[in-house]
């Protein structure tokens, strides 16, 4: 169906909005971030 995504994908979205969003979007790619998005959605 369209517009369904895992929940691991849905947390993904919710938290990376708000980030992406904002002046300095460029730190999602930080290795920091990465490790505590990837530990968000697990």
């Amino acid at each position: 169906t369209k517009g369904v995504f895992s929940d691991a994908c849905n947390k993904a979205i919710e938290f990376g909005k708000p980030v992406l969003m904002r002046d300095d979007w460029k730190r999602v790619f930080e290795p920091e971030e990465i490790a505590a998005s990837i530990q968000r959605i697990t």
